[in-house]
């Protein structure tokens, strides 16, 4: 696994298999994926919310459950918190993996999404990471 079972369990999952973690443990999956030579291409911030009741914690997003993607901000404003790192042409898998790290940490810090999103979110941000290993990324192109 890519995940070790430390990491994996403090994860919510989405329907389509993908991971997303509180600020506090996205970190740790930040090290065990480039730890483990993974790139991570980018990532997404999440509010996730029960339909329902908006009750948080949430293990699995479910169908009963919405990843919004589009978030509310304090200032009334709608904002989408994203990043992407791409791999420069002469840089070896090994280096791109390094920046791509220190990118996404700075990324994660600058977005400041706790901050900036209206209250009834700012309990319930996820990120979402994108990574692949080098053999997928040779599949990408």
């Amino acid at each position: 696994m890519i995940f070790s079972d430390s990491v994996r369990n403090k994860a919510i999952v989405s329907i389509s298999n993908e991971f997303a973690w509180k600020l506090q443990d996205v970190y740790e999956a930040i090290k065990e994926l480039t730890d483990n030579g993974y790139a991570i291409l980018g990532g997404d911030v999440w509010a996730v919310m029960s339909k329902q009741s908006g009750n948080l914690p949430l293990t699995y997003i479910s169908p009963s459950e919405i990843a919004v993607g589009i978030i509310r901000g304090r200032n009334g404003v709608d904002y989408v918190f994203n990043w992407y790192s791409n791999k420069i042409i002469s840089e070896t898998w090994e280096d791109f993996v390094k920046r791509a790290k220190e990118e996404t940490i700075t990324s994660i810090r600058k977005l400041n999404a706790e901050q900036v999103v209206a209250d009834e979110f700012k309990e319930n941000i996820y990120y979402n990471l994108v990574y692949t290993d080098q053999v997928g990324y040779a599949k990408l192109k």
